[in-house]
C-alpha cells in the first residue's frame, strides 16, 4: 500500500524523529510549522530554541533538522525537501516605564477639581470636547467653568497650575 503525499503523512514520519534534547518527538513538541506541499516539494520549519554561544547546541539543531529532511525525504512523491531551522529570540525585557509625574495640587478656594483637555496640535476639537464636558458636568449638579489657555503649548503641569493660579486664563467664548 503506497502512502500519498499530504501534510498528514509528512506529519506522520516527523512524529518519528526524536529531539536529543527533550527526548520527544517534533511534532508533539510543536516544533514543526509552515508544513506545506507544492508538485513533490515539501517545505517546513523546525522551531527551536535559540543556541546561544553553545555551539553544541547548533550542532544538534542541525543534527535534528537533517534528520527530519531525511525522513521527509524517503516518503513517495517527494521530489525535494527544504527543510530550515528558525528560532525566535526571546523578547527582550522591557524598559521600566517612567514613573508619571505627580502634579501640584493647586490650592484654589472652591475649586475640588480641575480637569484638562488638551492637544499638541490645533483644530482638533478640544474647545467643543470641553465644552461637552462642562455641560455633561453640569447635568450631573457640577459647577463648572469651561477655560481656554491662550499658549498653545504647555508642557509642564506646574506651569498649567501657575496660570490658573494668576488667572491668566480667559473665559471660553
Amino acid at each position: 500500500m503506497s502512502v500519498q503525499l499530504s501534510q498528514d503523512a509528512v506529519l506522520d514520519v516527523l512524529k518519528r524523529v526524536v529531539s536529543p534534547v527533550h527526548g520527544k518527538d517534533v511534532v508533539s513538541l510543536g516544533m514543526v510549522s509552515g508544513l506545506a506541499i507544492q508538485d513533490g516539494v515539501v517545505t517546513f520549519a523546525l522551531e527551536v530554541a535559540p543556541p546561544g554561544a553553545n555551539d553544541k547546541a547548533a550542532r544538534d539543531n542541525e543534527a535534528l533538522r537533517t534528520a527530519a529532511a531525511v525522513a521527509v525525504s524517503r516518503l513517495p512523491g517527494v521530489k525535494k525537501v527544504n527543510a530550515v531551522l528558525t528560532a525566535a529570540k526571546p523578547p527582550a525585557a522591557a524598559p521600566a516605564a517612567a514613573a508619571p509625574q505627580a502634579v501640584p495640587r493647586a490650592d484654589i478656594p472652591g475649586v475640588r477639581s480641575i480637569l484638562a483637555v488638551a492637544s499638541g496640535k490645533g483644530g482638533v476639537g478640544t474647545s467643543p470636547t470641553a465644552v461637552n464636558l462642562a455641560l455633561a458636568l453640569s447635568a450631573e449638579g457640577a459647577r463648572s467653568f469651561p477655560r481656554k489657555i491662550k499658549q498653545p503649548c504647555l508642557k509642564h503641569p506646574a506651569r498649567l497650575l501657575r496660570l490658573i493660579n494668576q488667572n491668566e486664563i480667559e473665559p471660553q467664548d
